[in-house]
């Protein structure tokens, strides 16, 4: 039966001799075998529901850029204000393909390196969660973002086990995220605590009610969720009290 390809039926364990083990280990290797088969299926189906989705949201900025391009291309009677208006709407989008095409592919390295361990190092709590005040949110500050940090981290607290290129990234989205949604009108409030020998950090903001829809996908957040499975800990968002929270859950030396 196993032979002809039909993996659902059972096997037949019988006895506690060398027959009977046989047959138990030929069952869990067939239970193993479906278990594979379910997971494969499954992530190729997530990937071509996210492949559709990308691609839904790529031909929106697309359509709307070459509609302009047309407009610059087809008006000779257009005046320098209208034509420098156009090309700075044409920039705009570019950048939003960009960085829609930027998230795809680094969704897809992720997602290679999920099938084999990653190298992690220990990098002191403490430290990491001051760098992440005092240095990753620095540009966003510039850009008229108020942060304001809460820090329950002891200098003593332990070292996080994680791959500063990849822990990197997971902030590198972070920001971008609070960049786009982030209402300026509220401050960004950054915590960080140990909770069970890990390392809990949340960054909550208020989103801007004026958000434009262009990244229903969440690829980014998707990424994110990824990466810190790769290290071991977790990424989480939910939202309490009008704020929309991410949280970071790194494990401990």
């Amino acid at each position: 039966i196993l032979e002809g390809g039909n993996l659902e039926s059972p096997i037949s364990v019988k006895g506690n001799d060398e027959i009977g083990s046989l047959a138990k280990g030929i069952d869990q290797m067939r239970l193993s075998i479906i278990d594979n088969n379910r997971k494969e299926e499954n992530a190729l189906q997530a990937n071509k529901n996210l492949v559709t989705a990308m691609s839904h949201d790529l031909r929106t900025p697309l359509t709307i850029l070459t509609g302009y391009l047309e407009i610059l291309n087809g008006s000779d009677d257009l005046d320098e204000d209208k034509k420098k208006h156009y090309l700075e709407l044409s920039s705009e989008k570019t950048r939003e393909i960009r960085d829609l095409s930027d998230e795809l592919f680094e969704y897809f390295l992720v997602f290679e390196e999920e099938e084999r361990h990653i190298n992690v190092e220990a990098v002191p709590a403490y430290e990491l969660f001051l760098d992440l005040i005092e240095n990753q949110f620095l540009h966003i500050e510039e850009e008229g973002y108020v942060i304001s940090g809460s820090n329950n981290v002891s200098i003593d607290a332990g070292n996080c086990m994680i791959n500063p290129q990849y822990m990197k990234r997971v902030l590198n989205n972070i920001l971008s995220n609070l960049i786009k949604y982030a209402d300026k009108q509220y401050a960004i409030e950054v915590a960080g605590e140990i909770i069970d020998k890990k390392l809990v950090i949340t960054v909550s903001n208020v989103i801007k009610k004026d958000t434009e829809e262009h990244e229903s996908t969440k690829i980014g957040l998707i990424t994110c969720e990824r990466i810190m499975k790769l290290q071991g800990g977790r990424f989480e968002t939910y939202e309490a009290d009008d704020r929309f929270v991410d949280k970071l859950v790194i494990a401990l030396e």
